[in-house]
């Protein structure tokens, strides 16, 4: 049989993480699937591993380049289907002239509207809701969807009616690198003004990441007498930016910018517990990652993320700062929980595997391929 890998959206972050493990695992001696092209932008293809039995079809210059890959998508995508047993889009597919795809639900920030408008009355909530309509559009008429949660699988069969007998829920991996032995937990006493409890929050800054109220919260610990230090690291939205910098009042709370793996892993090594903040997710590769790190965790209380980290997770209200900086004091002021967690979450974090999710992948894009 034959694959087609429709490629041409996918940007950065999870569904690029995702790309490569297909691309980096992939052999026809090991599946149903004797033939795969990838179609993809000339940028995200010096992104990605090389593989000798994967042909990439450069169809723009550029990721950057919306129109092109628009019309590629709509013009030339239904004729290039033909040509493939099956046409996979990891990165959502809103082409409804042919029917023989798999896609994918990964973008959850269209389908909840507590979070659209929180972008106010601006393009980005006309483009969200837009998005919404045209994702639903082509989950009905997609052979097999790809779920990352049960959360999100069971969003589309109750509020959108999709057939569940077409969906099936596969979990991303970790990376090896993410995998970590923990540092030993520390009780209390060991940390005071010149020896802070290092708090480390990863994530691009967008409004529903919460990075204000986060700081806040660390800030006003700070002039309670709790000795903590918090930086923050990811990519950003130039509103949010602005709020963090404004927010920031303080020597001990960082915005380090965006950062490559290497560099991120280091800051990772040297934190003593981690902050997730996000009101909006389907499954966080950062969030994943942490767990998997061997580090204490406290976490926003959205459903999905309750999914994720389970009963060891310590909640808050991403929308409180109280209620942000009980929970911090919670982790910080109890020792043995922190070393549960660690423990806990290390067990689940090796259960998300490349290896795993390839192929089930691949079993699902057969099995799709024959019905």
């Amino acid at each position: 049989m034959k694959l087609g890998i429709d490629a041409s959206n996918i940007r950065s972050g999870g569904g690029l993480n995702h790309l490569k493990q297909i691309v980096k695992l992939y052999d026809p001696d090991n599946c149903n699937f004797k033939v795969c092209d990838v179609y993809i932008t000339k940028g995200i293809r010096a992104e990605l591993p090389c593989n000798k039995n994967i042909n990439f079809r450069i169809i723009s210059n550029s990721w950057q380049d919306n129109v092109r890959t628009e019309i590629w998508r709509h013009r030339f995508l239904p004729q290039v289907a033909k040509n493939y047993n099956i046409i996979f889009s990891p990165g959502g597919c809103r082409n409804y002239k042919f029917s023989n795809y798999v896609t994918m639900f990964r973008n959850m920030l269209p389908f909840e509207y507590r979070n659209i408008f929180r972008f106010g009355l601006s393009t980005t909530t006309i483009r969200l809701l837009i998005l919404r309509y045209f994702f639903v559009k082509g989950f009905r008429y997609a052979k097999g969807i790809i779920c990352l949660t049960d959360y999100a699988k069971n969003l589309l069969i109750t509020k959108h009616g999709i057939n569940s007998k077409k969906i099936t829920v596969i979990q991303h991996g970790v990376n090896k690198q993410f995998t970590s032995t923990p540092r030993g937990i520390k009780p209390v006493i060991n940390y005071n003004q010149d020896n802070r409890f290092k708090w480390l929050y990863v994530s691009i800054l967008v409004n529903y990441k919460h990075q204000p109220n986060v700081i806040n919260a660390i800030q006003q610990l700070n002039g309670d007498g709790f000795p903590f230090s918090l930086d923050l690291i990811g990519s950003y939205n130039p509103n949010s930016l602005k709020k963090v910098n404004r927010a920031i009042k303080s020597s001990h709370v960082r915005y380090l910018g965006e950062m490559n793996h290497d560099k991120l892993i280091e800051f990772m090594k040297k934190a003593d517990g981690f902050i997730f903040a996000s009101s909006c997710e389907n499954l966080p590769n950062i969030l994943i990652e942490k767990m998997a790190f061997g580090r204490p965790l406290v976490c926003s209380d959205y459903g999905i993320i309750k999914e994720i980290v389970g009963k060891k997770g310590i909640y808050f209200n991403p929308t409180s700062i109280n209620s942000i900086k009980i929970a911090i004091k919670k982790l910080f002021q109890n020792q043995q929980l922190r070393i549960e967690q660690v423990n806990v979450f290390q067990r689940q974090g090796r259960k998300y595997d490349w290896k795993n999710c390839y192929d089930r992948t691949l079993q699902f894009l057969s099995k799709c391929s024959d019905s």
